[in-house]
């Protein structure tokens, strides 16, 4: 067992790195062809670019993992067809989880590193990516700076306005307005700060303007202030950015903690895009092992004038059929047109579905689940205690065949003129 798991083991994962090694270059030749004039405008150097680059990998793995894996394992699968080796193991005895569990031990390594990078790395990568175009010829300092930020504090009734957030700086935020509000609408005190900075989880604020209204909500007093440490606002800078932040570029952290900070103070259809993307997330991975399932099905053929082409042809439709029905449903989560959790599932869900009743067929699995179906209903329909004998119980269709066989040859052998029977003696 050992040498045959490495065997095969080994046949798959050399061209699944062959695959995931030329899905990605494609990837980059394809992307420096549309902003290689932008770089070289920007006059960027050649490190700066392999940076850039090797910052867009986790990105490109989100999706050249499942690409490469289905290749591989339909070329090694067919191939083995061809060389009639499927066929010999499974004459020796061996069942097809066996047979094929070095290629899911393979998925499952794959779907833990495709996890990790989809949840963490990749939406970074996103975030660098829009970042780096943005600034190309210009200061890298702008790519913590977030423009016209508004935020609504629904617990405390409080809303901000920040025209300049900078994430990686003392001096956090430019041009700030607070206003404090009652449960009922009405204004208690606003705030205007030409800056503010964020200190020990509290707010400063530096050269305030404040003004206090009255139950009418006229302005009973001004005050001014060349720093005000505000006690009860606690809100984090990277909270602020996540109004701005696009559900696309949060990591899995990130999108957990925006949807339990705004749940139920935002409405539905503002949720719904990071909802679907956190659920998108968690249920995308299962993606790796859908398409190995896809290739055992596809590439399980008993015979050896079998093509790879064909299963390549196939492989194509159907990731093309994935990610054309994966956009679809996304997008109607987004638009709060579908539950969140069922955009985020529902074409892994379909799709793992298909392959698992296609990989059923192949091996003969459904005929087996028919058969035990139809005789656990001759059990039900068979009285307890009757006294019917063994062999009158229901059989197996295999012997309902040979009883069948039997009976239409004994009809056929007395219907023939070849068969005479002996007269009976009347006498004897």
């Amino acid at each position: 067992m050992k040498i045959f798991f490495r065997y095969l083991f080994v046949e798959l994962l050399k061209p699944f790195l062959f695959c995931l090694v030329a899905t990605s270059a494609l990837g980059i030749i394809l992307d420096l062809s549309s902003t290689l004039a932008d770089f070289v405008s920007a006059g960027t150097s050649v490190p700066a670019l392999l940076a850039y680059y090797g910052a867009q990998v986790p990105k490109m793995l989100e999706f050249t993992i499942p690409i490469s894996l289905l290749f591989a394992s339909l070329y090694v699968i067919l191939t083995m067809s061809r060389r009639s080796e499927l066929l010999a193991f499974q004459a020796g005895g061996m069942g097809p989880l066996v047979m094929f569990s070095p290629f899911i031990v393979m998925a499952a390594i794959a779907m833990v590193v495709h996890f990790v990078m989809i949840s963490w790395p990749g939406t970074q990568s996103e975030a660098i990516r829009e970042r780096t175009l943005k600034e190309l010829g210009t200061d890298n300092s702008q790519r913590n700076i977030r423009y016209n930020v508004i935020y609504w504090d629904s617990e405390k009734h409080r809303f901000w306005y920040v025209r300049y957030l900078n994430l990686a700086s003392a001096v956090q935020a430019i041009d700030v307005e607070i206003l404090q509000r009652r449960a009922d609408g009405s204004d208690v005190e606003k705030y205007f700060a030409r800056s503010a900075a964020f200190e020990n989880g509290r707010w400063k604020l530096i050269n305030v303007m404040q003004f206090i209204y009255g139950p009418n909500g006229d302005v009973v007093d001004q005050k001014r202030h060349g720093e005000l440490p505000m006690p009860t606002m606690n809100i984090p800078p990277q909270v602020l950015a996540y109004v701005t932040a696009e559900p696309s570029q949060m990591t899995l952290t990130q999108l957990w903690n925006y949807l339990e900070e705004f749940q139920g103070k935002k409405k539905p259809e503002r949720m719904a895009p990071y909802a679907t993307q956190f659920w998108y997330l968690i249920a995308y991975p299962s993606m790796v092992m859908i398409m190995l399932l896809f290739a055992i099905a596809m590439g399980n053929v008993h015979d050896r004038r079998v093509g790879v082409a064909g299963g390549v042809f196939a492989s194509i439709f159907v990731l093309v059929t994935f990610y054309v029905v994966e956009a679809l449903v996304h997008r109607l989560g987004e638009g709060n047109r579908l539950p969140p959790m069922v955009a985020g599932f529902a074409t892994p869900v379909l799709f793992g579905a298909a392959a698992m009743l296609m990989v059923a067929w192949k091996f003969g699995w459904l005929w087996q689940v028919a058969q035990w179906c139809r005789q656990y209903q001759s059990r039900l329909a068979t009285p307890e205690g009757t006294g019917v004998p063994q062999d009158m119980m229901p059989a197996s269709v295999r012997d309902l065949r040979l009883r069948s066989l039997k009976l239409l040859l004994d009809k056929v052998t007395k219907q023939s003129p070849l068969y005479r029977e002996e007269p009976k003696d009347k006498g004897g």
